[in-house]
């Protein structure tokens, strides 16, 4: 496991077009060769991805009751869409940058004063 993290950050350090994709800046279509590291690595970071993301939702609606005691229904159902909703599926879009990576799903509209 320790090699598989450390090519993929040697990877990463020396390829910059991740990063000129993710700034959004106008480069050529990747070519056969990066568009199949992008789909490869969507599909190793999504089986990565999925079980940490399943247990922040697990942990969220764990913790379901106690919040309601302590705090209200409303408190348990902005945990819970917080913690349940937003990125499961790690796509080519999100490696890119063209669409946002939602760990943590931000609520468009709580009811809280800005602060």
């Amino acid at each position: 496991m320790k090699r598989l993290v450390t090519l993929l950050f040697v990877l990463v350090l020396l390829h910059p077009t991740a990063a000129a994709w993710a700034q959004g800046e106008s480069s050529p279509p990747p070519g056969p060769v990066a568009r199949t590291a992008i789909e490869a690595g969507s599909i190793i970071g999504t089986g990565a991805y999925i079980p940490i993301k399943g247990l922040l939702c697990f942990f969220g609606v764990a913790t379901a009751p106690l919040l309601y005691v302590s705090s209200g229904a409303r408190a348990v159902r902005d945990v819970t869409n917080r913690t349940c909703n937003g990125t499961w599926i790690i796509t080519p879009e999100v490696i890119k940058g063209e669409k946002p990576f939602d760990f943590v799903y931000d609520n468009p509209c709580c009811g809280y004063p800005d602060q």
